[in-house]
């Protein structure tokens, strides 16, 4: 369900305390069950501020401008290179303080379940028990990079008219939430470290770097700055990074600004001279070498 702007804040949390029982939308359409629907917010607003909202799973992400998500003490900033996460059943606060375009997307609790159950369970296991439905494991609450593969899936849903393509996006919108989990799971037990609260606390420090890097990867960022938000010291930083990532806080930024550079290729009219500007490299020569050592093909065979 696509809606263009946002419902009555004291009608929803009404709806959510009482898990949507009368099965109505804002706009008085009959929902075919309790509990909460799938809802996609494409609206263009600002001087939102709506807090202490407990939604399903969610995923906030904007087509422009920014906006920021603050749950459990973590404050995410979201804009069209990112996105953050909610858990079913936290409490989050949105915050649009300028002009920005939403693209936020509510699972719905039913088709949630029905999704998580069949992405963790093994083909022999969904053979005999087809029609169980699981809880969602809980995701990362933190900023995430949107790749092409998301990028496609946001491009779809915006396009997308009946019920049944709508469900088969968010199939693959979940199943690439939790590739993100399963690979985050693995990158921390790739730390040489015996607690599993010690992995946890160095992975979470070193995601402060990523949310820096993800919001202003046009700009320098050094060292210093990067190991200061993830309260390490320099070295031990990049140890540390390089174990989790499997590359160095040098390589992470040119992949992102590399990333975003094809983006504008495809969107835009910018000169290869101007993308390269915009992705923080200033010498277009070397962007083009970059390109060319990344991507198997110069930026000019593609702008």
């Amino acid at each position: 369900m696509l809606l263009k702007e946002f419902p009555d804040i004291h009608w929803l949390k009404n709806q959510i305390q009482t898990r949507f029982e009368n099965q109505t939308t804002w706009d008085g359409r009959r929902l075919p069950h309790p509990g909460w629907p799938t809802v996609i917010l494409n609206t263009k607003a600002r001087g939102i501020h709506r807090e202490n909202i407990a939604g399903p799973l969610s995923i906030f992400t904007t087509l422009r401008g920014n906006s920021s998500v603050a749950v459990r003490g973590k404050q995410g900033m979201v804009n069209e290179n990112t996105f953050f996460i909610t858990n079913p059943n936290q409490q989050y606060t949105l915050s649009i303080p300028t002009e920005a375009e939403t693209f936020n997307i509510h699972v719905g609790e039913k088709i949630g379940g029905e999704i998580w159950y069949d992405a963790t369970h093994s083909h022999d296991f969904l053979l005999d028990y087809p029609f169980e439905v699981s809880t969602s494991p809980e995701l990362h609450n933190r900023v995430h990079w949107r790749d092409s593969n998301f990028n496609s899936i946001v491009q779809q849903l915006a396009a997308v008219d009946d019920a049944s393509g709508e469900q088969e996006l968010l199939g693959e919108l979940i199943f690439l939430l939790l590739e993100d989990k399963v690979k985050s799971t693995k990158n921390s037990s790739t730390l040489r470290v015996a607690k599993s609260a010690t992995r946890e606390e160095i992975a979470r420090r070193l995601h402060m770097a990523t949310d820096l890097i993800y919001a202003h990867f046009d700009k320098h960022l050094s060292l210093d700055d990067l190991s200061q938000v993830s309260c390490l010291s320099k070295f031990h930083f990049i140890r540390l990074f390089k174990a989790y990532f499997h590359e160095s806080p040098h390589q992470f930024i040119t992949r992102i600004r590399l990333e975003k550079s094809i983006s504008y290729l495809k969107s835009s009219d910018y000169s290869v001279k101007e993308i390269s500007q915009k992705v923080g490299i200033e010498n277009a020569s070397s962007f083009s070498r970059l390109f060319r050592n990344h991507f198997g093909v110069y930026p000019t065979q593609l702008a």
